[in-house]
């Protein structure tokens, strides 16, 4: 059986992998920094407790990586605090992967590529525009200077069940799914040209999970190698939901990336994933946010 162990396992990303390895018998260690679940350990990567509990253990064969700030927002909000706590939780990640002789995958972002010119291949000089992407890039680099066997994967907007954990950090499909559901009008900043590279969060785990057993090099894209702008993800919505809600455009002074847009060749041959349509991808989300789980819409209410 593989041992995997899973940091930030109870975040987007780390929940939806926790449950796929799960469902396929992996022995997966689970750890969160505020975790108040029984089977899940109280840790904060970025601190040596972390280390000595890990060394309590059996040996790990894959370690995923997820136990950071992951958001623009959060590093904008405390910056010092979020470098500070991804680049020593990353350190300590590869000291302990280097003990256990582990292969690590862990999350990069799409982020680094910043301002360089587009489709965004994983040859194209990144020109991180923000800390958050910065800090990823670091990162990259101090996996590259290991002696870790490992594969960061540069992912792109990540959208799809799950998201109304990350609140106000969702994706733009979260938040216009979130009001034009209920009728409301979506908001968005400038006029809507600008346009993003969305993948689909199951996709998101495919690829995660095919790093793990595939000769995979130390940097792939993980995206969907299309772009839909802001305003063709109001018409898709209205073509999923039968509505036709118009978006309240404001005006938006602040610099940012215009398009976002993967080279995903590399992907293909490596991961072997095949990334579902956006329609398809937004289908599903609908069903889920009107689905079983109520309780999304109440919290969201109460937002």
């Amino acid at each position: 059986m593989v041992r995997v162990l899973i940091t930030g396992a109870s975040g987007y990303i780390g929940s939806a992998l926790v449950k796929r390895l799960e469902s396929i018998d992996f022995e997966v260690t689970k750890v969160n920094r505020n975790s108040v679940s029984a089977d899940t350990l109280a840790l904060d990567v970025a601190t040596e407790r972390f280390l000595e509990k890990m060394k309590e253990h059996k040996r790990f064969d894959c370690i995923y990586h997820f136990g950071a700030p992951s958001s623009i927002i959060e590093f904008n909000r405390d910056p010092v605090y979020c470098v500070r706590n991804t680049l020593r939780g990353f350190r300590n990640i590869l000291k302990l992967a280097e003990l256990d002789d582990a292969k690590l995958i862990y999350p990069s972002s799409g982020n680094v590529y910043g301002t360089a010119p587009k489709p965004l291949n994983e040859l194209t000089e990144p020109e991180p525009t923000n800390l958050y992407a910065l800090c990823r890039l670091q990162c990259e680099e101090m996996a590259k200077d290991s002696k870790v066997e490992s594969v960061g994967l540069r992912v792109f907007t990540g959208y799809g069940p799950g998201e109304e954990k990350k609140g106000e950090r969702g994706s733009v499909i979260y938040q216009f799914l979130k009001e034009m559901i209920q009728g409301n009008s979506p908001i968005i900043w400038g006029n809507g040209t600008q346009a993003r590279d969305f993948i689909y969060i199951e996709d998101i785990v495919d690829g995660m999970l095919s790093a793990i057993n595939s000769f995979v090099p130390s940097i792939v894209n993980l995206g969907s190698g299309k772009s839909f702008s802001f305003n063709e993800v109001v018409e898709i919505i209205n073509c999923c939901l039968k509505t036709d809600t118009k978006p309240i455009y404001v005006e938006d002074k602040k610099p940012r990336v215009e398009t976002t847009l993967a080279d995903v060749s590399l992907m293909r041959k490596t991961l072997n994933i095949n990334p579902r349509p956006l329609e398809e991808g937004i289908l599903n989300f609908i069903d889920y946010l009107n689905g079983e789980d109520r309780v999304i819409w109440r919290h969201i209410n109460d937002n």
